[in-house]
């Protein structure tokens, strides 16, 4: 069945958005995403509705306008969009054991990949090419990030709902939960997708960063990504970089192939700096699973 297309009145609940739909008629849905979307569920903008089984309201709310796109707000798709793309995100597709809804501290993590912990996290806050989360102060995210610090090896996985650039951290919103995200060393994945009103497209991976102040690292992430897209086009499927986060003095990627499995596993780790020109840049750290690297730049060579 094709979604509903309906217009946003108000929101007189988190959950509660009050719609009119195509033929005048006025009803309640419900709102699956309980952060702010102020960018989405503003007065007239259209939406697009799903019939709801179950519970007082007749319609659960998909997706929202932003644009000639959509961006999909129904958080109860989250899982089963990241159980999904599990297989195709670096790193975290050599975890062969996965657990759902794992408790933790007395808290519940989406995901127990063998002993690695993954948060998922929804992102639908998107500014010019950057999408920042949390947009709306999240107490509960910020438990999952204490939680998951305690961990050995523990990472957040971000599904952002819309194209975008950059996966950043809103300080402005929620600084208490930025820092201690950004001053931990959980890994951060963030993955996109475009939404036509009818089909879900998975972009890709996108990088994040830690910086306050996105906007500051995309010059050098343009760079990046040009000497990861060239190195990648050079060397096929011996050995595969992808960005998974970048920052002013250090960056993350991943790598992949069958070239890691070989004798020359260091001449990888550091080929990027010097095929890319990277003056000033040197590994300080990496760890893997099954063959597949994160891999951990800084400018002076430190943790």
């Amino acid at each position: 069945m094709r979604p509903l297309r309906a217009y946003f009145i108000s929101r007189p609940n988190r959950f509660t958005a009050l719609v009119e739909l195509e033929d005048g008629s006025v009803e309640k849905a419900h709102v699956a995403d309980p952060g702010r979307l102020s960018k989405l569920l503003f007065e007239g903008n259209e939406l697009l509705l799903v019939p709801k089984e179950g519970g007082k309201f007749k319609y659960r709310l998909l997706a929202a306008r932003m644009g000639d796109k959509w961006v999909l707000v129904d958080s109860g798709v989250h899982n089963y969009l990241a159980e999904l793309i599990l297989p195709y995100v670096p790193y975290l597709s050599a975890f062969e054991h996965v657990v759902r809804e794992a408790k933790l501290q007395g808290t519940r993590i989406d995901f127990k990949l063998d002993g690695y912990w993954l948060e998922v996290k929804g992102c639908t806050l998107i500014e010019g090419r950057v999408a920042y989360f949390p947009d709306a102060p999240t107490a509960r995210g910020l438990r999952h990030v204490r939680a998951l610090k305690e961990q050995r090896e523990a990472g957040v996985l971000f599904l952002v709902m819309a194209d975008a650039d950059l996966l950043a951290l809103n300080y402005r919103v929620d600084p208490a939960f930025s820092r201690e995200l950004a001053s931990s060393g959980l890994d951060l994945f963030a993955y996109s997708f475009s939404f036509d009103g009818e089909a879900l497209e998975p972009l890709g991976l996108i990088p994040t960063t830690r910086e306050e102040d996105p906007e500051g690292v995309l010059p050098f992430l343009s760079e990046l990504r040009k000497a990861v897209e060239e190195y990648n086009r050079l060397h096929g499927p011996e050995a595969r970089y992808d960005i998974v986060e970048v920052n002013e003095d250090s960056f993350a990627l991943t790598l992949t192939g069958y070239g890691t499995c070989s004798c020359c596993l260091f001449d990888y780790l550091d080929d990027i700096i010097y095929e890319a020109g990277l003056e000033g840049w040197s590994v300080c750290s990496w760890k893997s699973r099954r063959g597949q690297f994160i891999v951990r730049y800084s400018r002076s060579g430190g943790p």
